[in-house]
């Protein structure tokens, strides 16, 4: 055996391996793993949402005789989706809730979406879209990590139920 060609390929094994491991270590950094989730113990985070309709949605706009469902979701995602139309099948069930469905994209997309499912036209349902300026605070305000993230909050604007 040569030993000169072990070592070259040696130091080319490691090379390699050094890559992947640093390859993996900046992938599982780059993931968005929450740092913690939500408790029964949250109230409602202030929020600053634009309505589709071109109004502002904030915290304090938010009916405290009824029961809110805020519903963060995605227009491409599948589950989005069926959760929409199932939602849109059983409306009549939630009369006493207030339901505001918010997304990270822009506004086109967000209204796209509201005209296909004709969200607005349900009074108890509002469609929202995050400026720019706000996702970040939103996400970590919410604690969102992904889509549909839905939270339930009773008329004391305190959380009942987190379902990411």
């Amino acid at each position: 055996m040569n030993p000169k060609i072990n070592v070259k390929n040696t130091w080319r094994i490691v090379y390699i391996l050094l890559t992947v491991v640093i390859v993996l270590i900046l992938i599982m950094k780059c993931r968005e793993i929450p740092s913690e989730v939500m408790t029964k113990e949250d109230d409602m985070p202030d929020f600053k949402f634009n309505l589709i309709g071109g109004d502002v949605i904030e915290q304090s706009d938010v009916d405290v005789d009824k029961f809110t469902l805020l519903w963060f979701f995605n227009t491409e995602c599948d589950l989005c989706t069926a959760e929409t139309e199932a939602l849109i099948d059983s409306v009549t069930l939630l009369n006493d809730c207030q339901i505001i469905m918010v997304s990270l994209e822009d506004s086109a997309k967000v209204a796209g979406f509201n005209n296909r499912f004709r969200l607005t036209d349900l009074p108890q349902v509002s469609v929202a879209y995050v400026p720019g300026e706000n996702k970040i605070n939103t996400i970590n305000s919410f604690k969102i990590y992904t889509n549909p993230t839905l939270y339930v909050y009773n008329m004391n604007r305190s959380l009942i139920k987190y379902k990411p």
